[in-house]
């Protein structure tokens, strides 16, 4: 089975989701992993099914970017699925489905609606996965805009209980917001046990996003500012995507999301999110900035 929550308006008559903000918070099971056909459920229900599943007591929460119709998300929730089900992952896998215009036109549009539904991410997703069980450890992957809406949502929470692992991937952040001490460094200090950046100086999608709409490096193309903090790490992924695997397949948008195709990255998340040292891991070596890596 898989799983989602979202924050899309859905259309009765149709039977589908919108790309409108709802009032309030769906949550979907898909009983067939090979289609995308699926029932709406109550949060408990949904919960429980979900459970059931859980091998571990953990569950990742998997934030797609924007420009990201529901049917694309899916697939992308399937190839990380498989990813860390291949390296031995055996918790739950979820995502959150955030309404979007589903237009690469309509980038200021759907960053500038992201406050208006992202305490959701937290309210009715994160929070009662937390409590699933006394146990249970929640990690996070956000791709692209999908590390915004996890900032925004998590923006002006109270908690005592953090994230254990959160990944960003190809993060569409401004780099100065994660100087030690700054807004976003201290907001994945306060939430995530580990903080871990993949970014890749070949994305070609966040070269666009800093040189034409923000005028400051992103975190997914250029990593963190340095010195990173305590429990950070950036992975440098350039060279990967470089690599002879990717012969004939280079363009603008693949390079910001090759990643749900390398074999490499989603075993080095399945050994980050099952709490590996990130020193000792195989699918790494050194980068010539310590205390980087270079995803192998």
């Amino acid at each position: 089975m898989l799983f989602f929550f979202t924050s899309r308006a859905y259309d009765a008559a149709k039977d589908e989701f919108t790309k409108k903000i709802a009032d309030e918070t769906s949550y979907v099971v898909l009983p067939h992993e090979g289609r995308n056909a699926g029932f709406r459920t109550d949060r408990a229900t949904w919960l429980g099914k979900l459970r059931s599943e859980m091998e571990t007591d953990e569950v990742v929460v998997f934030v797609h970017g924007y420009n990201t119709p529901q049917f694309r998300m899916l697939r992308r929730l399937r190839k990380v699925k498989a990813g860390l089900r291949n390296h031995g992952y055996r918790g739950g896998i979820v995502a959150y489905s955030w309404p979007n215009r589903e237009q690469f036109s309509k980038y200021h549009a759907d960053r500038d609606s992201v406050p208006d539904f992202a305490r959701a991410l937290y309210a009715d997703g994160i929070k009662p996965l937390m409590a699933l069980s006394g146990q249970t450890r929640v990690h996070l992957l956000c791709h692209s805009m999908g590390s915004y809406v996890f900032l925004m949502a998590m923006s002006g929470v109270a908690g005592t209980r953090k994230l254990s692992e959160v990944a960003f991937v190809a993060a569409d952040l401004d780099q100065p917001w994660f100087v030690p001490g700054k807004q976003g460094e201290r907001l994945l200090s306060a939430w995530s046990g580990r903080f871990t950046n993949y970014y890749s100086t070949k994305d070609r999608v966040l070269d666009l996003s800093e040189k034409i709409i923000h005028g400051d490096p992103r975190i997914g193309g250029d990593g963190l500012p340095h010195p990173t903090g305590a429990n950070q790490q950036d992975i440098a992924c350039a060279d990967r995507y470089m690599s002879p695997d990717y012969d004939g397949k280079r363009e603008r948008v693949y390079s910001h999301s090759f990643y749900f195709d390398d074999g490499p990255w989603l075993r080095d998340l399945a050994l980050t999110i099952a709490g590996k040292a990130g020193g000792a891991l195989p699918t790494r070596g050194p980068a010539p900035v310590p205390p980087d890596h270079v995803l192998l």
